[in-house]
């Protein structure tokens, strides 16, 4: 059989979103109801957790009318429920056109990893969204483009040379290498764009091996959290140009941000759902995402664990696309208090560097009332410096006991595939 023609399909859709980033939200609307309900008509008909179930019977009137008022009946599909049902979200019947698959697989960072199937349309429009999102922070030409990847030890190839990797052919950077045979492999590959976690890249600023990354011109980080102070440190010691792209294993990309920094969603792609009404910028909306091309594997209404802010100003280009103000973290980062209130942990690890020579952190609720900050520091911090920190925690996370431990350094493996996570809490 003849491979699909992929980049005269990229090359149009490239068009096409060129186009359609500019359309009014009415027709971007009857756009995303006509690509969900093929979705979710193909799901009933094809997906045995669909059909079994009838979860997906709201949005589908008496007489076989597809009606988006029926949404919120439908059940939010969590990680858990996905993972305990991975073979039956797998479609019996794939159109044609969105052959081939591929397969991924997240990290089980929020428990069991869930093994992804993933059709042609959905590669490729993450292809295309990438090179949208370079475009419009003119951060071209793309040389070579290196993504960190979570490779497990049964399917970890022996790494290519560069003279046998393939012009276009991006650049897998394992995440299970210590950081300095990271960087290694950018200074052998020399890319000049990479796709990768933050607190991954803050971990090649300790090798003291910047020269290996000289190649790099552009990170667009993903996977985690862009705290402003990893950005800021990242721009002025790795010399790049930091640009925050939202995605996930399971969705694909989710935004991109613009030259003016906000979030531009990918509306082609998926359904973000947001709170009816005016928009409330200052409030946390949970991710419910529903990917229109993943024809192999549906996930209708899923819960990726990530929370963020919608934005309320009016956007002066790309107007068909709505904006978020910010990716505030994973469930597992809201901290419990003791009468059942939840809260984003609001700290800023410059405040302790003030304090003391900080190179690292990570901040961990342990019960309902503790909460300890690890700190890597280059001098153990004396008495005076450990009061300072605790006092400075009070006011950015109050009402916990908090105590500071200086550690040399930070592998928190309660959080399966990430090296760091920045604040996490271990309150169910």
């Amino acid at each position: 059989m003849q491979s699909p023609p992929v980049d005269a399909i990229a090359r149009h859709l490239s068009t096409a979103i060129d186009k359609s980033q500019e359309l009014a939200r009415p027709e971007i609307e009857r756009r995303q109801l006509q690509l969900l309900e093929k979705l979710c008509s193909h799901a009933r008909a094809h997906v045995p957790f669909y059909r079994d179930t009838r979860r997906l019977d709201p949005l589908f009137r008496a007489n076989g009318q597809f009606s988006l008022e029926g949404l919120a009946d439908v059940p939010v599909l969590t990680r858990a429920v996905a993972a305990d049902n991975e073979a039956a979200l797998v479609a019996e019947r794939i159109p044609p056109e969105m052959l081939p698959l591929s397969e991924d697989c997240t990290s089980g960072s929020t428990g069991t990893p869930l093994r992804i199937k993933r059709t042609l349309m959905q590669a490729v429009f993450s292809q295309v969204l990438f090179e949208r999102a370079v475009k419009w922070n003119n951060a071209g030409p793309v040389r070579r483009l290196a993504i960190t990847n979570m490779i497990k030890a049964s399917e970890r190839a022996q790494l290519a040379t560069p003279e046998a990797l393939a012009d276009g052919v991006p650049l897998d950077l394992p995440t299970h290498l210590d950081p300095a045979e990271q960087v290694a492999l950018i200074g052998r590959f020399k890319p000049s764009h990479i796709i990768a976690f933050p607190n991954l890249a803050e971990a090649w600023l300790k090798t003291g091996r910047l020269d290996q990354l000289a190649s790099l011109t552009t990170m667009f980080a993903t996977g985690e959290v862009l705290r402003p102070a990893i950005r800021e440190q990242l721009e002025r010691e790795l010399k790049v140009r930091v640009i925050n792209f939202y995605s996930a294993t399971e969705t694909g990309p989710i935004a991109a941000a613009g030259p003016d920094g906000r979030l531009r969603i990918s509306e082609e792609t998926l359904l973000l759902e947001q709170p009816s009404g005016p928009v409330n910028p200052s409030r946390p909306v949970q991710v419910i995402a529903t990917p229109f091309y993943a024809y192999a594997m549906p996930l209708i209404r899923y819960a990726t664990g990530d929370y963020v802010r919608f934005s309320s100003r009016r956007p002066r280009e790309s107007i068909g696309l709505r904006r978020l103000e910010a990716v505030l973290g994973r469930e597992r980062s809201l901290f419990r208090r003791r009468d059942g209130t939840r809260i984003w942990p609001a700290v800023h690890g410059e405040v302790i560097g003030d304090i003391v020579p900080l190179r690292g952190w990570q901040l961990v609720q342990e019960t309902l009332d503790d909460v300890v900050m690890k700190i890597v520091t280059s001098a153990p911090p004396d008495d005076l410096q450990l009061a300072k920190c605790r006092s400075a925690l009070d006011d950015m996370v109050p009402g916990f006991n908090i105590r500071v431990e200086a550690v040399t350094h930070i592998d928190d493996d309660r959080a399966s595939g990430k090296r760091f996570e920045s604040c996490l809490s271990l309150v169910d």
